[in-house]
């Protein structure tokens, strides 16, 4: 019985046109963006390299002097939250780390829930440990511990007006941030100096994925990958002071699964979500960690790329992307403006 191969002649050509990458993985758009900043840190950017560097820490911001422009320091995959955790000295700076970060997603909404969190975490019997979290908050056993504290909730089974019920969904939801925090990664942190301003921004770059989803509270997946860097970078540097970019990354009430057309659970999610995203990005100010020196927070941008305006993406890869307000916020760079002093064949 003969097997068809894997390509036809047809598929085969067009994934070899020399227009369209071969490789798709967006970490080497990424790689080759972190080698722009790069050459820009080294002082040899070249005019297309210098607007690609301008266009990713200002978007579309006019009367922007590329030459004040002063990169400082560029991190690939940088791992924030665990590198801050991993520099603590002992347990006791553990403690004091985790329990910034449980106040910073929590605020008002811890009552009993961290007592509770810190029983099923409670390794050592010692007097004076038993009131400490020493782990990462990331790790295996704390997100078990999570869901014993806060087990899966059913909504369909609570009333919109239960406020006992909204308290549990509002704790476990902030625990779960704090828990995602420690375990995600910016593609690139900018550090930078402009008109004797120190700034850090995160760059999330993008080619044919969309916003990474999570499991939220009550076990659907939900869009958030862009909150959860906006909350390492306030919590790291501070309150950031474009909130206008920040709304955008507010995630929204899932339409999917038992969100789909239930005007019920949509009441729930318009309390739950200025009582918890909005409340840890918007309302509560926060101020930087006690950096020596420091650094402006300049939140998230989203980095698009992009073949040329004549090519499309392979349609068999790339997924759709509904949401216009999304593709609005995306700083899109061409692949051939990134590869254009690289590689002379696009």
């Amino acid at each position: 019985m003969s097997q068809k191969a894997y390509f036809d002649s047809k598929e085969l050509k067009k994934f070899l046109d020399k227009d369209v990458p071969i490789c798709r993985e967006e970490r080497q758009f990424a790689l080759l963006l972190y080698n722009v900043f790069l050459e820009k840190k080294r002082g040899s950017a070249n005019d297309n390299e210098n607007k690609i560097v301008k266009k990713c820490l200002f978007e579309e911001k006019e009367n922007v002097d590329i030459e004040k422009i002063c990169i400082i320091d560029v991190y690939f995959e940088a791992t924030l939250m665990r590198d801050y955790f991993n520099a603590c000295k002992d347990d006791k700076e553990k403690d004091e780390f985790n329990k910034r970060l449980l106040e910073f997603c929590l605020g008002d909404n811890q009552e009993n829930v961290v007592k509770k969190l810190k029983e099923k975490l409670r390794y050592k019997k010692d007097d004076h440990e038993k009131d400490k979290i020493w782990q990462n908050l990331g790790q295996s056993t704390v997100k078990k511990a999570i869901n014993e504290v806060a087990p899966l909730i059913n909504l369909q089974q609570k009333a919109c007006n239960e406020v006992a019920f909204l308290i549990k969904l509002k704790q476990k939801a902030c625990l779960q941030i704090a828990s995602m925090m420690m375990n995600v990664t910016p593609d690139l942190l900018v550090i930078y100096k402009y008109d004797d301003k120190l700034c850090a921004k995160a760059l999330e770059c993008k080619y044919l994925s969309n916003e990474g989803r999570y499991t939220d509270v009550v076990g659907s997946k939900i869009q958030m990958q862009y909150f959860i860097q906006e909350c390492i970078m306030k919590f790291c540097f501070g309150t950031c002071e474009n909130s206008e970019n920040i709304e955008k990354h507010i995630p929204e009430c899932p339409t999917k699964g038992i969100w789909k057309n239930n005007k019920n659970l949509w009441k729930i999610w318009k309390n739950f979500c200025k009582e918890v995203y909005e409340n840890i990005l918007l309302e509560q100010e926060s101020d930087y960690n006690g950096l020596e020196d420091r650094i402006y927070n300049c939140g998230v941008g989203v980095i698009r790329f992009e073949l040329q305006e004549d090519k499309k993406e392979p349609e068999s890869e790339i997924q759709d992307i509904e949401d216009e307000e999304e593709k609005a916020s995306e700083i899109r760079i061409s692949v051939k403006d990134l590869l254009a002093n690289r590689y002379h064949n696009l």
